[in-house]
Formats: C-alpha cells, structure tokens, sequence
C-alpha cells in the first residue's frame, strides 16, 4: 500500500488562522484529496471515510517504523503507534492510547490497526507467534462483543481495554484483555433495524447442515432474538450470507490459533443454540389451571438438551421462583411477566459470563504473568475502544450507560489536555495560554455523585419491590430540578433529558428498574451448576477458590446431542412439563414444615458492576501517558466522499478539539522532571560516564546542544512542545547509532586479534605433529626391514614342515588306497597352504611412505586374490559365526566389486530376487544392487551394474538344490563352468556352457551331484570324509552382465554359498543315507541295473513334466516308491553270502563295460576318468587345490534326482517297514538253520 504525501496543513495547531470556520475547511479539503488523518499539535483527528482507503499495509507500516522523524511523514494512525511505542521504549513510561468518539466513526478499525503496528514495530526481524495471535483475537472479540446499529454495521457494545506488554528489548512478552460494560439486553432484544451479536448470524451462515441437525436449528427468521421482524430475511443478498459465512469460518480459524479445543468450541456453539432456543420460549396464562404454562414445550426439550440439563428441571425454574423468609425457603408459581424476566435474565446470564470467560481464555493463551503478577520490568502501551457516544430515537438504559463513560473519558481528556497543564503552568511559574474549554464536571456529578445520583436513585428504587418507572423518574424530577443539564419530560411517559457533551439526549426510562436489577433467582443458579456441561459449571460457579479447584470428574462430560428429535420425558396422558411443575409446586406449598433453606446470592446490580468497571478503566487510565486519538464521523448515512460540515463542525465543538488546538500551538504538552530529563537526554551534551548535576543549567545546555530554543524551564520541570520530543529521540538515536558503529570497531579488532592467535597456535601445532609423524615413519621404515628379514626366517622354517607333512600325509593316502584298490595318482596336495608369495608381493608393493611426505597412501596390487582364497576366506569368516547363524537360512549371498567384499546377505526366504533397479535395502526378498554403496568403485564396475536391469532370481528346492532364473535381458554367467569338477553343477549348465537363458530356471547347485561328492569322500577317506573339500564344493558363483576368467577381475558378481550343504556334511541322516547307496550299488546285479537304468529314464521324464506344471498328485512319486527300505535287500544278500555288511561298504563295483554308454559308472574304472578334464560330468584334471572331482552322476539315487518334492512323511513309514521286514527275515533265516 502506498503512503500518503506529506502536505501543509498535516498540523492544524501550525496554522495562522485557529478560527472554528477556518479548521473546519482544513479538514474538509484534506478529505475530498483521500487524507482522512490530520494532527492537532500531538492528537490525531480521524475522519471515518466509511471505505478501505490504499494507505495501510506491510509497506506502509516498515515505513513509519523506520522513520527517524514522525514529523518528516503525513499523519497516519501508524505515526502514534510509532510514538507511543518509542515512548515506552526511551522513558520506560507506561503508554495509553484512547481511541474516542460517536459510534460509526471508526473507533474499532482505529483500534485493530494500532495493534497491528505496535505488533510489526515489537517483531523486528524475528515474528513471533505471540505477536500474531494478539492481532487475531480482533475477529474472535468482534464476533461475540459486536453487532449491527443504526449508525455502525460493526458497533463495539462493550469496551474493550487491551494491554501489551513489552520487555526491556522491546518485545512482545504478553497481553491482557479487560472487557468493560457489555450490553447484555442485546442478547434478548434489539431495536428496528438493528442486530444481536454477529455470532448468531455467523452459526445461520456458516454451520454445515449436520452441525444444523446437531443443534436442533431452523431458519434464522424461526428465532425472536434474529427474526427482522415484518416478513424480512436475516440476509437480505446473498453477498451478505457470503460475508457471514467468512466470517464464521474466520472465527473457527482464531478460535483454533488461540488454543481452543475442538470440544470447547462445540460446546460454545451448542450454548449460543441453547441462548436461541430459550428465547423463543413464550408463556401463557392457563385459566383452567390458574397458573402460567409454556406454549411451546418442545424449545425447552431442545434448550434442555443442548445445554446438558433435564428438561423438567429447566421447566420448573422457568415457571417458578424461590424466596427467602427468616431463614425458610418459599417456592411459588410465576407470573407471565415475571417468568418472561426470569427467561431473559437466564439467556443474558449465559451469554454474559460466556463472553467473560472467554476473554479470560484469550489473556491465559496470552499471558505474561509470573504466579498471577505482570513481570516488574515489563512495559505497558493499553489501547482502550469504547463504545462510542449513542443518541437513537429510543435511548433505554444500555445508552445511559455508554453515554456517561464516554461523558468520563471526557472529562479525563480535558483534565489532561487543559485543566493540569494550566495547573502546570501555575505551579512552574510559566506563563499561561488564555485558553477557555467546556468543562463537564456537573454532568459527572448529576450521574455519579452519592447519595443524590442518578445511578444512586436507581439502585435505592431496585431495592424497593413497589417501584417503577414513573416513581424512579419523578424522584429524579424532583432532586434534579435544579441542574442545567436535566430536563424533565413535558410528556406522561417516564423519559427524561440530559445535556452531554456532544449534545442532548432523551431517554426513555421504561425497564430501567427491572434490566438494572439482578433478576437471575438462586433456583436458576442452582440448576446451572448442576449441568453435566462443564463449560457451564464453571461459569455458575460463584465460590472463591473455583480458579483454583479441579472441576468435579463427575460433571466433566459433555453428552454430545443425538442426530434427530430429542426423546421427550415421560408423560402421562394430557399431562406437559407446565402441568407437572405446577402440581410439584403446589405439593410443596400444602406441606406443612418447611423446607431446607439455601444460602442466598449476594445480589448486586447492574449500575454498580458498570461504576466498578469504570473507575478500574480511569485508574488504569491516569497511571499511564495518554496518546488521543480523535474518531469523527463524515455523515450519517455512511457514504464514501461526503463530508457533512454541520455534523463535523458539532463533533469537532462538543470534543473539545478547536480548543485543542489552540492549547496544543500555545502550550507545552510534553512536561518532564529536570532529574528524568537529564537522565534521558545527558548524553547528547555530556559524556555518559560523567555525573551530571541536576539544575536548569545542564538542561539548557542539552537543549541548546539538540538546537532547541522555543522551551521553557520552571522550578522543577522542563517543559516541550509536542515536536520537541521527536527532535531530542532523533539525536539520541544518532548518539545510539555511532556508538553501534564504535562497539563493532572494537569488536572486529578484538575478534581479529584472537584469530590471529589462532591461527598460530594451530600453525604451531601443526608443524610438532608434522615433526612426529616423521619420527614415526622413520620409526616404522626401520621396523619394517626388521619384520621382513624375521618373516623370511619364518618362511624357511615353515616351508621345510610343511614338506615334510606333506610327504607324511602322501605316504598315509597313498597307503590306504592301495589297501582299497584305488589308484594312486596324486600330483596335488590337499592341505591348503598360505601362499607367502602372493603375500609377500602384496606387502611389498605397499606403499609406506608417510603422508606427511605428501605421497599416496596406497598403490594397486599387482594381484589379485584368485577364487578359491576368496572362498576360502569366506567360508573360514563363516564358521568362525557358524553357531549365531540362523536355522532357516538356507544360503548366503555375498556380492562383490572385483576382489572386494561390498555386502553380505542371509537368505531365510524361498525366493531372492538380485536385480540393478531402483530400490531400498534388503527386505528378506529383493537385493537392489543399486542401494549398495562401495567407495572404492570404479567407472567400470559403476557402468556394468547400471545394464544389471531385471537381474537373476535364486530358488531353493526340496532336497536344498539352487535353481537361477535370469530375469532381464543381459547375461548372467556362472563362473568356473568350464571346470565342473570343483564345483556341483547340473548338466543344465555345462549344455548352456554357463550362461543362463531368459526365464529358464537352471540347477546351478546340485544336491544329488555334492551327495556323490560325499560318497566320494565316504570311500577315499574310510567313513571320515574331508569336510573341506565338501566346504569348497557348496560354493557357486555367477557373475552380471560381464565376467572374467580371474574373480578378481570381475566387475560385479555373487558368491552363493549353500548352507542346506553344509549342514548336510555332518548330518549323520544324510551320511547313513549316502553309505546305504554305495552299499546298494555294490550288491547290484546286471538285471537290477538295467531296472535301475529304466526307473531312471521314466524319472527324468517325470522331472520335465514337473518343470512344466504337467503332473498331478495322482501320479506315485517315483522318489519315495525307489527310496523304500534302500539297505533291506542289501543286508539279506550279505547275510547269506556270510559277510558282513560293514566290511562291504568299502567295495569296488564291478560293472559291465556296455552300461558306461547310459552313464552307469563303475566304480572300479573310476581312475580312468580322473585324467579327463574335458568329461561334462567330472574329472581330476581342472582341480586347482589337489581334491579329485565328481564322476559319479545321479544314477547313484535313481528316482530322487528330479525335482519332485519329497513326502518326508512317508519316507519315514518305509524306514519303519524296514525295520519290521529285517527282524522278520532275520527270524525266517534263523528257522532254517535251526532246520537244517
């Protein structure tokens, strides 16, 4: 927004001509050019433009708040919010802001945008939610405190009395609302052509239309206290519905910033339905029955409901009273008249101690108190919004009311603007302005004078239950005959006039008596705080400690309304709530003895809050330093650009504001103690350090210094004209400013220097750890050649050892198969010697020098580890843990960069997908490469693991075989493949010579082939199988899109370790199983081979239409059938040859020559086939580490070499069936030698 331009005539006190006509067109032609702002010396004079003008805004405000000189910029409502501000801030005093003048002329808008600036001007920088929640309690406070009028659409019918609280930095610290004289009649009637509070037309807009349902709610037109009245819509456009229903949605919005509740905000518009349902109960005289009757029962079923009560209860207290005679409680039936003040009384009630306590839920999310007292350090700048002076064409006692507060705070005003400074001027001996001004002092003593008041006289008629409205105005007719400003009525109603300050004003003293009184009965209050509402509970609870004691649990829920029509109590045919309460009433007045009295209410009534309020408010008022801020209505109609001069000219006169005027150019408003002015000022003619004495003459001296001449001194004081203020903070704001610039001088020298220092003292300390680093590496060069020349020594002593362990060992084997028949053919070792030469090369090609030589830690090796250290390496890491790894992992995955281990994995699932996608960490299922991070990667390697793509996926089978499937379309190769013998492949893969098709599965580890490896190892090595050589075959290793002939060298690949197998190396289980087999094979005949080689065939084909999901369960598996009792016939055969069958199992096989061609091998020939490392199946030849490979095929377990699952179950009934037929034939063999 921009600001407006500064022009002559912005201080009307500045001008030649202080005629009333001459002011009156200066105002006028500043307000057709858009300035609505004008000052009166250091009072600002604001003209309602009944319209948002362009002048406000971030921009506008960062401008005010800056400027050095308000004087220097047009007059604005920031300008005094600037001032006061500084005011506190320089002269720790306590700031006050009065915002005044008739209603419509702006004083609410005056007053939020003085918040709003004290808020940014306290911010700074740094915003702060405090801040931002004191400007949004505006639309909370507005919407329960305001409403429409004749002459304002948004009309404060309270006053309202902020205080902010600042600490000695000029923050915001807190802040406290203080609500004064709410108009509670509003809650129960309003005048034609006006409104009750916004918060009922904001529920009509606003609430969806089961919240409507919720409340039990109608069309607003349904209700008394909103029903316009004369068929009327409540929302004559649908413009206005829109604005109230903003308006409601911004409420909900404050409520929630201010920390209310979702609850408590639900029970606050379940109340305000409550408030509109009780007023629409209306009341009749029964003449059948004698007594008064509700005419519509079902309003106080709802109103009961919403407000947590029985509805009998709430019927009774409505239609009855309760009195208090020498100590004994007397219940009788009400009136129609009496009951309808008692319904009012309850809503006003309601609604009343509702409003207070919300505000003090705004001040506790607000506060800045310590254990309940303001901080004592902490500054106060209050802005107080009133509402304004009211003259309808009925004025009734709520005008009264307004009109004498206002008539306070003017008084206030002249007392401080004239009557004390003139006082001043005496008292200083300077010379005096001739200034006359209106004094209202006798229109305060005809209100608040004692005993002979108005509001005395009023409170005296209260106590008398014969008065009325006539009595009470001829009593004041007759004491008040006499004043100037009261004019008795010529008519016979009971009215009366009295003459303000801003004119006369009839009022109509109808109701005076009954809305001043406190007509809410103890029988009310009882029921209230027996409500299972808390929210209600704590408003009608009256007791001294109730701030301090917990709400009874057992009232702390609120019962949320049922969806629909409430049930109503139940009724006897013909009976209602009326008739009910009644016959109750009249049980109680035939008894005899009396009845439990209840301790009564102290009673006071409405004029003695309202002069309680008041005075606080000018007790408030007087302990601070004002600032005035003058609201004047354009016109009457509230019409943009029209300037009313009759209406202007009679607000400027009545307010004071052309004698302002004229005090403000003459006068010194600013008066301060010459001890506070040099305490202030000294430093801008002394030095701060110095004591300066307090007399006229230093302070003349600070004046002439700041070039200030038009001041006067007196005796004690120092008196300013209203400019002179901005003029001296302007030069203490330069002195402040260059000691800012001297402080940071120094402060960058300090800082400089300690850096500096630092600088050495880390410089100093680099160069004694660069001297010891040298030390060491000196140190460690001599300790090297020491531990190579030990480790040479070493390595000569071991390598004869390990000759001659190596030559015991070759005598031992080579004893033990000569015994067996086997060849002797070992040109390798088994024993899995360190290679000290690869070592060696390695250690020596490390680099030692130190890095405080400036070198490279490391150099590449000239090579790398071969596979088998790899595994080797692996496996011995593995067994070192072997007994924390989990039971259910059945293989581990390693993946390596080329001879570096990256990541370990146990697998626990069935299936494990490796694959170079996008991805998180491990999930037990999917392996993401690219998740993996490595340091050490190279381009290359980086390159290759983006083409991995869709990657390999790993399964295990049954009998613990591994089957790969590759996913994607770039080759997964099996390492080695080109050397079988080391390893335990399918045929599979040598067929597709290691590369794995596209969505094939391929047996890459083959149980059956590492059960004939056992078997292998069963017969070398008599029942003791080398378990290394075991270890080293349940390895496999495929490599991703690329592989190398050395491991080492490939990019990225998996090493797969198969647990299943190694668990199986000592599984004494599987051990029987495999020495069964052999035994069987060595006891077959030429017939049962071929059989064998038959059940064989038929198995493969099983195993195919397995793999393509061909077969069923009616099928017999052929594993299980060829697997029953393998060692019965075994042992029958040997019993009758009368061998034993431990000194078989060490046998050869003797097999025909012709069965070699269907892979039915011999076990004799075996050393045939140990020279042939280009056979598929196996062979000795490509056997790096000395261990002889597989030559035996699945023809060992003819029908469990498919991948047809195995039934356990039954395996486990044919080993019993073994049993049970040995024993058997083991008796039938015993029968016959007994025979023979």
């Amino acid at each position: 927004m921009s600001t407006p331009e500064k022009m002559y005539g912005d201080d009307l006190a500045l001008l030649s001509d202080l005629t009333e006509d001459a002011l009156l067109q200066e105002l006028k032609h500043r307000y057709e050019r858009n300035f609505i702002y004008t000052y009166l010396g250091d009072i600002l004079v604001a003209i309602n433009p009944n319209r948002m003008i362009p002048i406000y805004g971030e921009e506008a405000g960062i401008r005010y708040s800056k400027a050095k000189q308000l004087q220097d910029l047009p007059p604005h409502i920031y300008a005094i919010a600037c001032k006061s501000y500084r005011n506190l801030i320089w002269g720790r005093v306590n700031q006050a802001i009065l915002v005044s003048g008739e209603s419509g002329a702006g004083k609410t808008e005056s007053t939020k945008m003085t918040i709003a600036q004290i808020a940014r001007m306290s911010k700074s920088d740094e915003p702060t939610k405090l801040a931002e929640q004191i400007v949004e309690i505006n639309p909370l406070l507005e919407a329960f405190g305001n409403a429409k009028t004749t002459m304002n659409d948004n009309s404060s019918r309270f006053g309202k009395l902020i205080e902010v609280m600042f600490n000695k930095h000029g923050k915001i610290i807190g802040a406290k609302v203080t609500e004064h004289m709410l108009e509670k009649s509003r809650v129960v009637h309003s005048g034609y052509g006006e409104r009750s509070f916004h918060v009922f037309y904001y529920m009509f807009a606003g609430l969806s239309e089961n919240e409507f349902n919720r409340y039990y709610l109608n069309r607003p037109e349904h209700y008394r206290i909103t029903d316009p009245g004369h068929a009327q819509p409540v929302f004559m456009s649908q413009t206005d519905f829109n604005q109230h229903r903003s308006g409601f949605e911004e409420l909900k919005e404050v409520m929630n910033d201010t920390d209310f509740s979702f609850q408590t905000v639900d029970l606050i518009f379940a109340m305000m339905a409550g408030i509109l349902h009780l007023n629409n109960i209306d009341f009749a005289e029964d003449p059948e029955f004698h007594q008064v009757i509700i005419v519509n029962e079902d309003e106080v079923d709802y109103s009961s409901r919403l407000l947590s009560l029985q509805a009998e209860d709430l019927a009774t207290v409505l239609l009855t009273t309760t009195n208090f005679v020498r100590g004994e409680r007397i219940v009788k039936m009400k009136s129609v008249t009496e009951a309808s003040d008692g319904r009012d009384a309850l809503c006003k009630a309601l609604y009343s101690r509702l409003f207070s306590w919300i505000v003090k839920r705004i001040n506790y999310t607000l506060q800045a108190e310590e254990n309940g007292q303001r901080p004592a350090d902490a500054g106060v700048i209050s802005i107080l919004d009133m509402a304004g002076f009211e003259n309808f064409q009925v004025n009734s006692f709520e005008q009264l009311c307004i009109n004498s507060a206002n008539e306070q705070l003017q008084n206030f005003f002249n007392t401080y603007i004239f009557s004390w400074e003139l006082q001043e001027y005496h008292l200083e001996g300077i010379r005096q302005p001739k200034i006359k001004f209106t004094n209202n002092n006798e229109i305060l003593g005809l209100f608040f004078n004692r005993p002979v008041g108005l509001f005395a006289i009023l409170e005296d008629e209260c106590r008398l239950h014969t008065s009325s409205s006539m009595s009470f105005v001829e009593k004041m007719n007759k004491e008040f005959a006499k004043h100037d400003v009261y004019k008795k009525s010529k008519s016979s109603d009971p009215a009366f006039t009295i003459a303000h300050y801003a004119g006369q004003v009839t009022y109509s003293a109808v109701g005076f008596i009954e809305k001043n009184r406190e007509t809410l009965g103890i029988n009310f209050i009882s029921l209230m705080q027996n409500s299972h509402n808390w929210l209600i509970n704590d408003l009608f609870d009256d007791r001294p400690d109730r701030e301090t004691r917990d709400i009874d649990k057992r009232n702390s829920v609120w019962t949320v309304p049922e969806w629909g029509k409430p049930n109503m109590p139940t009724l006897g045919p013909g009976e209602t709530l009326s008739k009910r309460a009644g016959k109750k009433v009249k049980q109680r007045m035939n008894k005899d003895r009396p009845l439990p009295a209840i301790p009564s209410v102290s009673g006071t009534t409405t004029s003695v809050h309202f002069k309680q309020s008041l005075s606080s408010l000018m007790e408030n008022l007087k302990s601070s330093e004002p600032q005035f801020i003058r609201c004047i209505r354009a016109n009457a109609e509230k019409q943009f650009g029209l300037f009313d001069s009759r209406l202007v000219h009679k607000q400027l006169r009545n307010t004071g504001v052309f004698e302002t005027t004229r005090i403000r150019k003459l006068g010194f408003p600013t008066r301060l103690h010459m001890q506070d002015f040099i305490n202030r000022y000294k430093a801008i003619a002394f030095p701060v350090t110095e004591p300066v004495e307090t007399n006229a003459a230093n302070c003349e001296k600070i004046l002439r210094k700041a070039q200030l001449y038009d001041c006067e001194i007196g005796k004690s004081k120092v008196f300013l004209r209203y400019w002179h203020v901005d003029h001296l903070n302007m030069c203490m704001e330069n002195f402040v400013s260059n000691l800012r610039t001297i402080q940071t001088r120094i402060r960058m020298f300090i800082a400089r220097k300690k850096f500096l220092d630092m600088m050495q003292y880390i410089t100093s300390c680099q160069d004694e750890v660069f001297k010891i680093g040298n030390l060491v590496a000196t140190a460690g060069d001599q300790l090297y050649h020491i531990m190579v020349s030990t480790d040479d020594l070493d390595k000569n002593h071991y390598r004869k050892r390990l000759e001659e362990e190596e030559n015991k060992r070759r005598r031992q084997r080579q004893s033990q198969i000569g015994r067996r028949g086997l060849p002797r053919q070992y040109q390798h070792d088994f024993y899995d010697r360190p290679d000290y030469y690869t070592m060696e090369e390695s250690y020596y090609n490390y680099n030692r020098q130190s890095e405080y030589q400036q070198r490279s830690r490391y150099e590449p090796h000239s090579r790398r580890r071969p596979l088998s250290q790899i595994a080797e390496e692996s496996l011995t890491h593995l067994y070192k843990k072997w007994h924390s790894v989990d039971p259910d992992a059945w293989c581990k995955i390693i993946y390596l960069e080329r001879d570096k281990i990256v990541q370990k994995f146990y697998i626990l699932e069935r299936e494990v997908t490796i694959d170079g996608k996008t991805g998180s960490e491990f999930d037990g299922e999917r392996i993401s490469l690219s998740y993996i991070r490595n340091v050490d990667r190279d381009d290359e390697t980086a390159s290759i693991l983006s083409y991995v793509g869709q990657g390999v996926k790993l399964r295990k089978d049954m009998d613990g075989s591994i089957t790969a499937t590759r996913l994607g379309k770039n080759p997964v190769i099996v390492k080695d493949h080109d050397n079988p013998a080391e390893h335990c492949f399918s045929l599979e893969v040598l067929n597709h010579e290691g590369r794995l098709p596209l969505h094939v599965p391929v047996k890459i580890f083959d149980m059956e082939e590492f059960k004939c490896q056992m078997g292998i190892q069963i017969q070398l090595n008599d029942r003791n199988p080398d378990e290394r050589v075991l270890r080293h075959q349940s390895v496999t290793c495929i490599s991703l899109v690329k592989d190398e002939k050395e491991a080492g060298a490939t990019p990225c690949w998996l090493l797969i370790i198969n647990l299943c197998a190694l668990r199986a190396i000592t599984d004494n289980t599987v051990i029987t199983h495999v020495e069964q087999r052999l035994v069987e094979l060595a006891n077959r005949t030429e017939e049962e081979q071929e059989i064998e080689l038959e059940k064989q065939e038929k198995n493969t084909e099983l195993a195919a239409r397995n793999r393509q999901r061909q077969w069923s369960k009616l099928n017999p598996r052929q594993g299980i059938q060829s697997s029953e009792a393998p060692l019965r016939k075994t042992k029958i055969d040997l019993l009758k040859r009368g061998k034993t069958v431990g000194g078989n199992l060490s046998y050869s096989w003797e097999i025909d020559a012709r069965n070699s061609q269907k892979h039915i091998i011999n076990l004799e020939d075996v050393h045939q086939r140990y020279e042939e490392p280009e056979s598929q199946i196996g062979g000795f030849g490509g056997s790096r580490m000395g261990y002889p490979g597989s030559v035996l095929s699945s023809v060992m377990y003819p029908g469990t070499g498919s991948s047809v699952r195995k039934d356990w179950a039954k395996v486990k009934v044919a080993i019993k069936q073994e049993r049970r037929l040995d024993e058997e034939q083991l008796e039938e063999l015993a029968e016959e030698d007994e025979e023979l």
